[in-house]
């Protein structure tokens, strides 16, 4: 090959294609004496369309003139060491499995009273509340259970004894200045005797001496209750789809979306070994 000849280097999409179809006229003018002067030839076309392609694959940058190359280089070295000293990216640390949520009724009732008060720090508000009042409203043909979030809840209360009564301890309850919910919690086991007409008899006795208008039992479990007045059935599956919800309505984004995505994800793996309704 001529030692004329060098790859060539363009700097956009038209000045590579005039350097490769310069160089293809060149190929083409050399004369095919043998058939080692055409391999030569074919040679250096191909080098030249590999070069082409090379360049053209290459996003083409161009520094405006009155920039600092040297200042640039030691900006963005230093970036580099800096985005390195940030460690990996948090979002992907479980925190519920890291804290052994499992399949524990008390520390997933924790977690789901953390969710249902609008004053913690998830950053959702009211939203997954609401979310799943009008969700089993709409579910139970029961419009009225969007009247629960008419105000402001101002209790949440986990593992709650019910007048005091240790033998009456309820997982989550829920008050505002017109209702009162409770929630009772089952993962992995079916409620006890007469344990939720209990508690349906208590959520409307502790009404009655607060002076509220409404009250209602929401049973969170995989097993279907037995139809009864004032008991609404609420699934793990709603909540998750509730969480996922509220994350996007709310534009929630980096660690804290995160966070409860993986929990709405961990709720839904747990009717993963869904048994029998027993009723």
């Amino acid at each position: 090959m001529n030692g004329s000849t060098s790859p060539m280097v363009g700097h956009s999409d038209g000045s590579t294609l005039a350097s490769f179809l310069a160089a293809y006229r060149q190929a083409r003018a050399r004369p095919a004496v043998h058939r080692e002067v055409s391999g030569s030839r074919l040679s250096f076309l191909l080098e030249q369309i590999a070069a082409a392609r090379a360049e053209l694959s290459q996003p083409v940058v161009a520094l405006p003139p009155n920039v600092d190359r040297d200042r640039l280089a030691a900006f963005l070295a230093k970036l580099a060491r800096s985005w390195a000293l940030t460690g990996p990216d948090t979002r992907q640390l479980n925190v519920w499995r890291i804290a052994s949520l499992g399949r524990h009724e008390v520390r997933t009732s924790s977690v789901l009273r953390w969710l249902l008060d609008a004053r913690e720090s998830h950053g959702l508000g009211p939203a997954i509340l609401h979310g799943l009042l009008r969700r089993l409203g709409a579910r139970a043909s029961k419009p009225d259970l969007t009247a629960f979030i008419d105000g402001p809840v101002h209790s949440v209360s986990v593992e709650y004894n019910v007048f005091g009564n240790l033998d009456s301890r309820v997982d989550l309850v829920l008050e505002n200045d017109r209702s009162v919910i409770f929630i009772e919690v089952k993962i992995d086991a079916p409620p006890g005797p007469d344990q939720l007409a209990r508690y349906v008899a208590l959520a409307h006795r502790k009404a009655r001496a607060m002076r509220h208008e409404r009250w209602i039992v929401l049973y969170l479990s995989e097993w279907k209750p037995p139809d009864t007045d004032g008991l609404v059935w609420l699934q793990w599956r709603d909540v998750a789809a509730v969480v996922r919800a509220g994350v996007s309505a709310t534009g929630a984004v980096g660690t804290p979306a995160a966070v409860l995505l993986q929990f709405a994800d961990h709720v839904q793996s747990l009717h993963r070994g869904q048994r029998h309704d027993p009723h």
